[in-house]
């Protein structure tokens, strides 16, 4: 039965009507666990029927055939999942990020106007549910979610993005995901979730390019882009909109998130994420042996051998 999977089948039979005047059948709810062979599969079963008859109770057999679903399996729920990073964050506001730990992170705490499918690379929805091109390819009309909200209630709208962009151009920022920007004319907010970008040339990077840039709360920063380059929040972020909320920050040891109850699209499954940061990538594999943290991203070449036979031998690793 190494193939054969348990599946619970709930059916709801409905006798025929009367079919004999003193014969009225009953409605009966029953559950079996059958055994088939892959997912979903017609099958026969055997399930019981039970009548009335004159008066009495008649219970008889039936052959019945069911198409079989699987039954879900819950995804396990809380539990702490510790990153290693030979490299600590250099910020957490997404505007100034331009490291990859601190994207790691930033991303589970700040939701983009598009995402990257991680799978395809295809452009995916993300605050914005949607976008239009106008024929010349010049205008993009972006109509975002109205039912995301940042972790102190507020919902998020197109004045955010307006302000995430206005920060991104502004001089004393100094953000790195300006160049993305050479060919784009203006932005405007057309309303609380419409908001227009238009370009002074085509450019089919735009698009890609935001799902590497999360959005900013306006009013965290009083509304004023020259408020972000020395704001607290570029360490210690106290609104967000991911799936994450921001807990503790110790230089060169880790950063803690804690999960967002109220993020959108559910709490996530674990309690708590963890970036522990290493002296370099031989105390970052040490840690992973000695099961200091879940997952790596990156160990060099100098430590496959070492990696293969640890692996050889049993060790359960989980490497990225």
């Amino acid at each position: 039965m190494s193939l054969k999977r348990l599946f619970k089948v709930s059916a709801l039979f409905v006798s025929l009507l009367v079919i004999l005047a003193a014969c009225q059948p009953q409605t009966v709810e029953v559950t079996r666990v059958v055994e088939v062979e892959s997912e979903p599969e017609v099958v026969t079963v055997v399930e019981t029927r039970v009548v009335e008859i004159d008066g009495e109770t008649v219970v008889e057999e039936v052959e019945v055939t069911v198409v079989v679903e699987a039954t879900a399996v819950p995804d396990p729920q809380g539990g702490n999942l510790v990153e290693s990073s030979f490299a600590d964050i250099s910020t957490l506001n997404p505007v100034i990020q331009s490291d990859t730990a601190s994207r790691d992170v930033i991303n589970k705490m700040f939701l983009a106007l598009t995402g990257l499918d991680p799978f395809s690379g295809e452009i995916i929805p993300q605050i914005a549910e949607s976008w239009e091109v106008s024929e010349d390819g010049l205008t993009y009309t972006f109509t975002l979610r109205e039912d995301i909200f940042w972790s102190d209630g507020t919902p998020v709208t197109a004045t955010d993005v307006a302000f995430t962009y206005d920060a991104i151009n502004t001089d004393s920022v100094a953000s790195p995901s300006r160049s993305s920007f050479t060919s784009v004319d203006s932005w405007q907010v057309v309303d609380d979730y419409t908001f227009e970008v238009t370009f002074s040339e085509i450019d089919c990077t735009f698009l890609p390019n935001q799902g590497g840039g999360g959005i900013i709360p306006a009013h965290a920063y009083d509304g004023d882009p020259e408020n972000v380059a020395e704001s607290d929040e570029n360490l210690a972020p106290s609104i967000v909109n991911g799936p994450f909320l921001f807990q503790e920050y110790v230089p060169d040891d880790f950063v803690t998130l804690t999960a967002n109850p109220d993020y959108y699209l559910g709490q996530p499954n674990v309690d708590t994420f963890n970036l522990r940061v290493y002296a370099d990538q031989s105390a970052e594999l040490a840690g992973l042996l000695a099961n200091e943290h879940t997952y790596t991203r990156g160990v060099g070449p100098q430590f496959v051998s070492r990696i293969e036979g640890e692996i050889a031998g049993g060790t359960d690793m989980s490497i990225r």
